[in-house]
């Protein structure tokens, strides 16, 4: 059996493929594509990641996210199992993390 982990946190990448170009050249030019690409709507990552995270943790699952995935990122926690998710926002007002519980 694989070890246990008290707390998975990720920043996965979430930008959705068609809008890296749009971003600031600091990022669209010069940070590796494969840290930003999350795939056509920036949820491949999430949907890879979080229900084997969720095997895996004993506490909880935590991930940043970006605008307008806080929902559809928490129902991926619902259906991997977690539970109380909550979801935080930056200090614009953007939800960006959202964690999930285990039992």
């Amino acid at each position: 059996s694989e070890r246990r982990i008290d707390i998975i946190v990720s920043n996965p990448p979430y930008i959705p493929s068609e809008d890296i170009w749009d971003c600031e050249p600091e990022v669209s030019q010069h940070e590796p594509r494969i840290a930003l690409d999350g795939g056509p709507d920036g949820l491949t990552a999430y949907a890879m990641l979080i229900p084997k995270a969720a095997e895996r943790a004993r506490i909880a699952v935590a991930v940043e996210v970006g605008i307008h995935q806080a929902t559809p990122v928490a129902n991926i926690m619902r259906d991997s199992n977690l539970k109380n998710i909550l979801i935080y926002k930056d200090l614009g007002g953007i939800e960006r993390v959202v964690i999930g519980f285990c039992d």
